[in-house]
Order: structure tokens, then sequence, then C-alpha cells
């Protein structure tokens, strides 16, 4: 029924269950009303039911009948950004493009596009991944930075400036990390539509929220 009101579990389920982007939303919404960061707590990261979904998405893998074992444990391994993934991300990329860190103990195989919604192929594919520093991977898969295929660095308007630069994200508002392959790119833009956090308080708000002492 359209307009229906809900409980406010039910409501809590259909948004953890939508996705990151409502997730996100929700979140957004919260820091406007309330006047408070959203930054340093992820709302993905705090999700149980998100949690289960991915318990969810590996017993399909272990029950799926058209994977050998070794397929099944590979796909497994790679929701960790280990095993054939990492190889296969590390054949493409060689670095950290935002600090160039270039050791491989200290980077992580990250996901561009998140393995609780890619399929199979999706997770164990090269060029679904970037390789990332340990504080960039954050940043990245909670959506408070993104890139545009030509390499421009994209930070959402919703982080804390001087979190992100002791994190080290660039001052630079055209930080280019350099051309992402075709491929890449798709992922990526699935990226800056369903992860990156968009939303902006706007001057009005932050204004009133200033007269209130919630901001300085």
């Amino acid at each position: 029924m359209y307009l229906t009101e809900v409980s406010k579990d039910f409501g809590q389920a259909l948004i953890d269950l939508t996705g990151v982007g409502a997730i996100s939303f929700v979140a957004d919404r919260a820091y406007i009303l309330s006047g408070t960061s959203q930054v340093d707590e992820s709302p993905v990261e705090n999700s149980e039911l998100l949690k289960k979904w991915d318990g969810v998405q590996i017993k399909k893998v272990e029950e799926d009948h058209n994977l050998t074992p070794t397929e099944k444990q590979q796909v497994i391994k790679s929701r960790r950004g280990q095993g054939l993934f990492r190889n296969r991300v590390s054949e493409i990329e060689d670095h950290c493009r935002v600090t160039q860190v270039d050791k491989p103990e200290h980077l992580i195989a990250s996901h561009i596009k998140p393995w609780s919604v890619s399929d199979n192929k999706e997770r164990l594919d090269g060029e679904n991944g970037l390789l990332l520093t340990p504080s960039i991977d954050h940043l990245f898969d909670h959506g408070h930075i993104s890139f545009r295929g030509n390499g421009a660095l994209l930070v959402s308007p919703t982080a804390h400036t001087l979190t992100l630069i002791k994190m080290g994200i660039p001052r630079n508002q055209d930080y280019n990390v350099g051309k992402f392959t075709q491929v890449q790119s798709r992922y990526l833009e699935y990226h800056r539509d369903s992860i990156f956090l968009k939303a902006r308080v706007s001057n009005r708000t932050l204004s009133q929220m200033a007269k209130k002492g919630k901001i300085k």
C-alpha cells in the first residue's frame, strides 16, 4: 500500500536489505537533524543485518553445485581480498593510487563493486579491484572517497576534512590518481552511484546548527 506506516524495526530491516545507498541516505538525514558527524561511525559497518547478508552469500557459494570445491574456495577467499582475486588485481595494479605505497604487505586488494552485491565472476575479476593501504581501503569501502574513470579523486562532502587529511587524502581537490581501464571505470560507476556518500548539508542548515552551538 502507498505511504503505509511500518514499525521502526521493520523499516530498519528494509533499509539494511535495500543496500548501502539507503543506509547512507538515512545516516545523512540523521546528520542533518542531529548535527552529529557520521564519518567516524559507518552505518554499514554497524549493520548486523548486512553482516548476516554476507553470511547468506557465502552459504550460497558453498551450496552452488556449478562451482568446483576449488572455485568455491577462491570465491570465498576473494571476500577478504585474498587468493586468486588478489593475484589478478596485482596484475593490473602495483601500488596504492592515493598514497603511492607499493609494498605488497601493506596493501589490501579491495573490491570496487562490493563482494556482497557482485556475482561470482565479478568477485574474481581483477579489474573489479584496487590495491589500497588500510586507511584508504576503509575510506573507499565506506564511500568517503571514490574515483572517476579518468582518475580524478572524489571526496564526499559529508566527510570530515581534517580526518581525511590525517588518513592520507591529498589536500589538492584536483588530485588525479591516473586513468583506469574501461572495465574498472564501469565498476567505479557503480561505486559512485551506490557507495559514494553524496549528501551535503545546506548552508542554511549549517547556519542554523551554528546558531544552536552544534558546530563551530
